[in-house]
């Protein structure tokens, strides 16, 4: 299975929509747009760009009206979040005040019209008030009640990357009779699997990376590039990235954005820009490229090339066999296929012999064998029992 640096997702969660792009970095999976934002004083052009001569960029979030339901409502809500940071922020700028004024308008209109026209967004409002999925609320607070059990039980170092779905079966409650995947919370799943000591390394650096924009924020405004304009782009860039930093980490309260790495990764590049504007406010941060440091550079790159690289070979070897077993169930179901499948998953598990879920599968594939009652339908029967106790052991 595949564990990111959040979680066991794999590289995108295809329930979730397409991504997009608009002028900006996005991600496949839950489609988080994160643009190139401009604070009213700097000139630019993109996803509301062209607003007069000093073009306004939003940090908003995208979503497909496909796709997983429980992330259309959501979507919104973290997009006003983040973007009501926006402008917050930028309205501390005193410069240039029409753009933010015309750009608060359009945004409230899109609201407005999303709200009253999508059915989606009011279907959405519907199955919140009901049962049988994450959707509901009822369900989603029991699910968080359960996600908080688990924690309790390895507060300290927590339950282990990615085992959330693994362990839950030990902790469903009774209002959940389904198969939630994850928490729908991912500070709630932080610490279900890393526990205080890994969720506080992790959020230790993006508070070090705020404390960074707050200790430097006097110096993102002033001049200082090559072409001699009167002005910088550093707070505009700032300013969108924090608003979007505030719509992930808003949604993340309701959903498992950064259980995903392709939204993983986009937090940590939106971290490393906040990062390398601190260079602007001290010299601590400059260093000459020495011949000592190349070398511990390289070193480290070959070192993170050489475990990454036989885990990612053999990951896309699992996928690949994953996808052709499931790609030959599409076709015309007779013993014939299904064998056929059950051996491409039996080559999937060779290459990843911990994914209990594989060894599901082929067990699966034997017992609808033998409910077909063919002669062989106690073989079949004994394999597939075997192969769920293999999935069990694992």
């Amino acid at each position: 299975m595949q564990t990111g640096i959040f979680g066991e997702r794999g590289a995108i969660w295809g329930q979730h929509g397409a991504g997009v792009r608009g002028g900006a970095v996005a991600a496949r999976g839950h489609g988080q747009l994160v643009p190139r934002a401009v604070a009213g004083h700097v000139e630019g052009r993109g996803v509301l760009g062209g607003l007069g001569p000093a073009g306004l960029q939003l940090p908003l979030e995208v979503r497909p009206t496909s796709g997983a339901s429980g992330t259309i409502l959501t979507g919104w809500l973290a997009t006003a979040a983040g973007t009501t940071l926006f402008f917050i922020l930028a309205a501390v700028n005193r410069r240039s005040k029409t753009p933010l004024i015309l750009a608060g308008v359009v945004f409230v209109a899109v609201g407005v019209v999303a709200w009253t026209q999508l059915d989606s967004m009011q279907d959405r409002f519907t199955r919140a008030t009901q049962g049988g999925s994450t959707d509901a609320v009822g369900p989603r607070i029991a699910l968080w009640k359960a996600s908080k059990t688990m924690w309790d039980s390895s507060p300290l170092w927590g339950l282990g990357p990615g085992q959330f779905d693994a362990q839950f079966p030990q902790f469903r409650p009774v209002e959940i009779q389904w198969r939630p995947l994850a928490a729908h919370n991912d500070y709630l799943q932080s610490l279900v699997e890393w526990g205080i000591i890994g969720t506080g390394l992790l959020f230790a650096a993006f508070a070090s990376s705020l404390y960074g924009v707050i200790r430097f924020w006097k110096y993102l405004g002033r001049t200082s590039n090559d072409m001699g304009s009167s002005t910088s782009n550093r707070l505009a860039t700032t300013l969108g990235v924090l608003g979007a930093l505030a719509a992930i980490f808003a949604h993340g309260l309701v959903d498992f954005n950064l259980q995903v790495p392709a939204n993983a990764i986009i937090v940590m590049l939106l971290l490393a820009i906040l990062n390398t504007y601190f260079r602007h406010g001290t010299n601590r941060y400059w260093k000459s490229n020495q011949p000592v440091l190349r070398v511990v550079v390289t070193l480290l790159v070959l070192g993170t090339s050489a475990f990454s690289l036989p885990q990612g070979i053999r990951q896309t070897s699992e996928n690949l066999a994953l996808r052709k077993a499931k790609d030959v169930l599409r076709q015309k179901q007779s013993r014939e296929t299904k064998l056929a499948a059950a051996e491409a998953y039996k080559l999937a598990l060779s290459k990843e012999p911990a994914n209990a879920q594989t060894a599901y599968e082929i067990g699966e594939i034997y017992r609808l064998l033998s409910w077909e009652g063919k002669d062989s339908y106690r073989e079949d029967a004994a394999v597939a029992i075997e192969w769920f106790q293999s999935g069990i052991d694992i």
